[in-house]
């Protein structure tokens, strides 16, 4: 489940976890292969710590296991960035690893996970990157992990995981058992075509994370040490062996991150991510052409504040997802290209300085309504404008909003 969690429900049955990291592509190829006794939670840095504590802990109260996947490193010789968890923190720090450390002095997701062990029938911790027990640092804390409880086991591998047909395994070596059919039905699973190992790449003084599907010479980025000022996304990135990957998705890069001014986004990249750049100091971001991107995802200029025009591609966009520009205070004037055909719910909703909208005669779907909670009055416009049929763009009563008699609408939809 990628949505917050509802604590309504019996979660007693479940006896094993995944969290999964939001950032791995095709991450919910993990949720859907989940065996019955096996609850998927897909994390991002949006999630709360405190409420996914919680969860799991007055939830879960036959957990047995939980697994957490994330990436390894695919060249243990190169610097390895410890992946981000929630809110943006790291998995841990290495203050967490020195003499001493406790309860009071671990960072926030080393004390989670002390609470969850310590709150739950855990027995075991099995950790899905690759090549991770061929990391010293890693090892501590293993060691770390382990010695919080007693009779705590904790598994990780010292190769590839993934699946045989793409050079990985699903063997935990230092417990020496194999997970794949422990947390997930094996006919599902086999589907997934990439191994949990990423990659970096340097230019311009910044370091690119990495990961990319064997056999396929397309990869995605999934973090940016350096995101301060004017970033030029490149459209290429080399493995540690010196092959090329073409950058065609980025993860949530510039989630949160206030120091980052403009993104130029390659023409190699064909979606901007769910949560890019929400609530980021970004002010402008510009496709070059001739752009291959045809979506503009869920919430990705989400609480942009800064943002003075709202960002497309000339000829390729298709879709707009929903909130992708709720509550960006100082979008004045947003015209949409005239290759959208389908615009989600509430994507420019809570806009207050918004002044003009205008939707092609190319839209065919709209979600939900996508202007609402307005302090102005824009003013939308179509080419196909009709004040007797059709239904209402905007829910608000303060928007002098126009209808449209030729878009496909969900069932039981109000719009």
């Amino acid at each position: 489940m990628y949505e917050e969690y509802d604590l309504t429900l019996d979660y007693s049955y479940y006896t094993r976890i995944v969290l999964i990291d939001g950032s791995l592509p095709k991450q919910t190829v993990f949720s859907e292969s989940s065996n019955s006794r096996t609850y998927p939670i897909i994390y991002g840095p949006h999630h709360s710590i405190d409420r996914l504590q919680q969860f799991i802990i007055t939830k879960f109260i036959n957990l047995k296991r939980i697994a957490i996947l994330n990436h390894g490193p695919s060249n243990v010789n190169k610097i390895f960035r410890t992946p981000q968890f929630i809110q943006n923190k790291q998995l841990f720090l290495d203050s967490d690893l020195y003499p001493g450390a406790n309860i009071h002095t671990f960072s926030p997701i080393t004390k989670m996970l002390y609470e969850i062990i310590n709150s739950t029938p855990l027995e075991r911790l099995d950790f899905l990157g690759c090549n991770l027990l061929q990391l010293p640092k890693w090892v501590l804390y293993f060691d770390l992990l382990k010695n919080m409880k007693s009779q705590l086991i904790i598994g990780a591998s010292n190769n590839n995981t993934g699946n045989i047909q793409y050079g990985g395994d699903w063997n935990m070596e230092n417990t020496n058992e194999n997970i794949k059919n422990v947390y997930f039905v094996s006919s599902l699973i086999s589907l997934y075509s990439r191994l949990l190992l990423s990659d970096t790449f340097s230019q311009n003084n910044r370091t690119y994370t990495f990961t990319y599907e064997t056999g396929n010479p397309s990869c995605t980025i999934t973090y940016l040490d350096n995101t301060s000022g004017n970033v030029i996304i490149p459209g290429t990135m080399q493995d540690s062996e010196g092959n090329s990957y073409t950058v065609t998705a980025t993860s949530w890069l510039f989630f949160n991150k206030n120091d980052v001014t403009s993104v130029t986004i390659p023409t190699t990249v064909t979606e901007i991510y769910t949560y890019f750049a929400r609530q980021s100091s970004i002010q402008s971001l510009t496709f070059l052409e001739p752009s291959s991107c045809s979506k503009i995802c869920e919430g990705a200029f989400w609480d942009c504040d800064l943002l003075t025009k709202a960002p497309f591609p000339l000829q390729s966009l298709l879709e707009i997802g929903p909130y992708a520009f709720f509550d960006c205070d100082v979008l004045v004037n947003v015209i949409i290209p005239n290759t959208v055909t389908t615009i989600g719910g509430q994507s420019f909703s809570n806009l207050s300085s918004l002044v003009a909208l205008t939707i092609p005669d190319s839209v065919t779907t709209i979600t939900q309504s996508i202007a609402q909670f307005m302090t102005s009055n824009p003013i939308m416009t179509s080419s196909n404008y009709d004040t007797t049929e059709g239904f209402s763009i905007c829910t608000n009563s303060n928007i002098e909003a126009v209808s449209y008699t030729h878009l496909t609408l969900p069932t039981n939809r109000e719009v």
